[in-house]
């Protein structure tokens, strides 16, 4: 409940509104001068195997436990390489997995930690740093505070990333992360497509907040279409902000575990879709963040994930 709990209060306090008022703003910001479409298409079922995603929701658990282990063994993965202590930077962990390939999950906002919370809480819209090489084009903008998590742990990791693809000869490469993790991932999805030969396998992330503009929304659709999804769990907060008023918009690719925690999962087509988890108006709470993703626990606190993280794929 960490994140929603954060963003609400700078929210609050930032802008002088209140929780309800905030509330507001999210279910009503599409009505609003700066809000990009929304679709109204019919959910479907999803459109990739839910092992995936329960296999990436184990490896960014594996991110919140506090002791790595090299040779660790999550799911179908094994954990090569880990970069960051969770406090002073975000955390990030590389695996070598069996359905993924070289996958890399980055930490969530970690509750002890001011420096995580101060990337949640910068928020600002702002061009996309050079260091990203120019992976994104004109027009784009991202949140300040995640592009800055993701630069902090952005050379190193790239580099073990290659140094992994050549040693074990795979071409794969994806990336997952939950909360703020989901942000940094985004964010290295369209940055690993840009530089890699191979380009990006999947980007499979869990509570995502909004990251980035329309022209970023945009661009992920037109870069990543059938590689890149964000889960949704029940009626979690974290999705809905920043307010899509303020100029945020989440890109296509979203699934939807509606009730939270359960085994009801809808593919939503198009951009911030009518029918998925936009239509709860004020029903948000902190508590879906953390829960059940595709039978693996994922986040912090009872019935959530647990350390080591493990992966329910039966």
């Amino acid at each position: 409940m960490y994140l929603p709990a954060l963003l609400l209060l700078f929210l609050s306090s930032v802008f002088a509104l209140s929780n309800n008022e905030v509330l507001k703003i999210a279910k009503h910001d599409a009505q609003m001068k700066n809000a990009g479409p929304s679709s109204e298409q019919q959910p479907q079922s999803i459109p990739i195997d839910w092992h995936l995603l329960s296999q990436a929701a184990g490896m960014a658990q594996q991110d919140y436990c506090l002791f790595q282990r090299p040779g660790q063994v999550v799911g179908d993965a094994e954990l090569l390489y880990e970069y960051g202590d969770g406090n002073f930077v975000q955390r990030a962990l590389i695996f070598k997995s069996k359905s993924l390939g070289i996958t890399v999950a980055f930490e969530g906002t970690e509750p002890i930690s001011p420096f995580s919370q101060i990337h949640d809480a910068d928020f600002r819209l702002v061009n996309p740093s050079k260091a990203l090489g120019g992976a994104y084009p004109d027009g784009v903008q991202l949140f300040d505070g995640f592009e800055k998590a993701y630069l902090a742990v952005a050379k190193p990791i790239l580099a073990k990333v290659r140094e992994y693809c050549d040693t074990y000869k795979e071409s794969r490469v994806s990336v997952t992360g939950h909360s703020l993790g989901a942000a940094i991932a985004l964010i290295a999805a369209g940055h690993y497509n840009h530089v890699l030969d191979q380009g990006l396998h999947h980007a499979l992330v869990f509570g995502l907040p909004r990251t980035g503009n329309g022209k970023f929304a945009n661009f992920i659709d037109e870069t990543l279409k059938d590689k890149f999804y964000y889960v949704v769990n029940g009626h979690d907060l974290v999705p809905h902000v920043p307010p899509r008023g303020f100029g945020y918009q989440h890109p296509s690719g979203q699934i939807w575990i509606n009730p939270a925690s359960s085994t009801e999962w809808k593919f939503y087509p198009g951009q911030e879709n009518v029918h998925g988890a936009n239509s709860v108006g004020l029903l948000f709470n902190t508590e879906d963040h953390h829960g059940t993703y595709f039978h693996t626990g994922l986040g912090h606190g009872a019935g959530a994930g647990t350390c080591p993280a493990q992966v329910n794929t039966q």
